[in-house]
């Protein structure tokens, strides 16, 4: 014989038929429960009466949500696009500014030397080594300031007591509130 995973119903049960939802929410399928709590079914029925305005509500609340999160995802956009924009103009006023003030160095320079490839030589080498130096002090103060962050990360780390090494009287109170009790 081939085992079954089916349960075993009992031979009260074998005959009868499962009784309709509709016949259970009307007191129909057992008279004696339906006597009993009257209260109960009616506030069954009153609740599966009301759950498509639930459901409705749930949904409104879900889309209500949903929009306000596509709002805020445009509003981001539209920041960020403005933003660029503004980002890009003041980079390139800054450009213009700055190629302004250069031609005009070196115009000077030009004039005082007498010689215009020379003042150009002289004039572009020194912007050069300016932007070297305020890289490499701009990298040498954010190395720094890693370098503090790791030691303070690492003197917490020393100074807290591990876990393991407070006992486990220390931690845990006595019911009453004093070892003494």
């Amino acid at each position: 014989m081939v085992a079954s995973n089916r349960v075993p119903r009992s031979d009260a049960c074998a005959g009868a038929a499962a009784p309709s939802p509709e016949s259970v929410l009307n007191g129909a399928a057992d008279p004696a429960r339906a006597k009993a709590a009257p209260g109960l079914l009616r506030a069954l029925r009153t609740m599966v009466g009301r759950l498509p305005s639930v459901r409705d509500d749930v949904l409104c609340y879900v889309v209500a949500h949903t929009d306000l999160a596509r709002l805020a995802a445009r509003r981001a956009a539209r920041r960020f696009v403005v933003a660029l924009f503004l980002f890009a103009a003041l980079g390139a006023w800054f450009v213009l500014a700055s190629w302004r003030v250069l031609a005009g160095a070196a115009g000077g320079l030009a004039a005082a030397l007498g010689n215009t490839w020379l003042a150009d030589l002289i004039l572009g080498t020194s912007v050069l080594g300016l932007l070297a130096a305020c890289v490499a002090v701009i990298g040498k103060v954010g190395a720094r300031r890693r370098w503090r962050r790791l030691e303070r990360r690492y003197q917490r780390r020393e100074t807290a007591v591990p876990v393991a090494a407070v006992p486990v009287a220390a931690v845990v109170e006595p019911v009453g509130g004093s070892r003494a009790g």
